[in-house]
């Protein structure tokens, strides 16, 4: 499992959120208190308040590019935002599943099911960061990071067997996406750019 060095250092990324509601966090909250009775020291808990869902990024937090993330930023925001506005308003508010947790090398996650409207929205942010000169894909899985790992676990099968048993069937509705500045890893604190409601042409 690969520890996390990065921990709340400053960082700096452009991403798309979603945040859950407050009973879905509470429902995440809980499955984080379960495991962290584990005592496993080797958990770095996400502040509740910091969950959330990346929909995609247009400058990922661990992408280096040829000129600084701020100076792409000024360049490029007002194009994107553009783009995406015309998006958002043509694709309708949905609702996200979680479904299992899952230990990953990174990090312990909650599993979504990926909905057509998040694949229809990462496409769109594939299309824009492509004409202006930048390659990479959008994440490929729904998810929220529950944890990350400060070091080697002491016991990684006692981890794996309790979020084994730790189905969910937690969902919260999505009706606006967030453009988010993320300056302390990993979305501990964030700057709020901008609010996108979904389906504002017919609201």
């Amino acid at each position: 499992m690969i520890d996390e060095r990065s921990w709340n250092r400053p960082c700096l990324a452009y991403n798309l959120h979603a945040r859950p509601d407050d009973g879905c966090r509470n429902r995440l909250s809980s499955v984080q208190d379960r495991l962290a009775r584990l005592g496993e020291e080797g958990l770095l808990r996400c502040p509740p308040g910091s969950l959330h869902v990346s929909v995609g990024s247009f400058l990922f937090v661990r992408e280096d590019y040829a000129e600084a993330k701020e100076t792409l930023w000024v360049r490029h925001a007002s194009r994107w935002l553009e783009g995406l506005t015309h998006l958002l308003t043509r694709v309708q508010p949905f609702t996200l599943t979680y479904r299992q947790v899952v230990v990953t090398d990174a990090a312990v996650i909650a599993l979504a099911e990926c909905p057509k409207e998040i694949e229809v929205i990462r496409q769109a942010l594939t299309t824009l960061r492509s004409a202006s000169g930048m390659d990479g894909s959008q994440p490929t899985i729904v998810h929220t990071t529950l944890f990350r790992f400060a070091a080697a676990l002491r016991d990684p099968p006692a981890l794996l067997n309790a979020t084994q048993s730790s189905l969910l069937d937690a969902c919260f509705p999505v009706r606006e996406i967030v453009v988010a500045r993320e300056v302390l890893y990993p979305s501990i604190v964030t700057d709020d750019l901008a609010r996108f409601p979904l389906n504002a042409a017919t609201a």
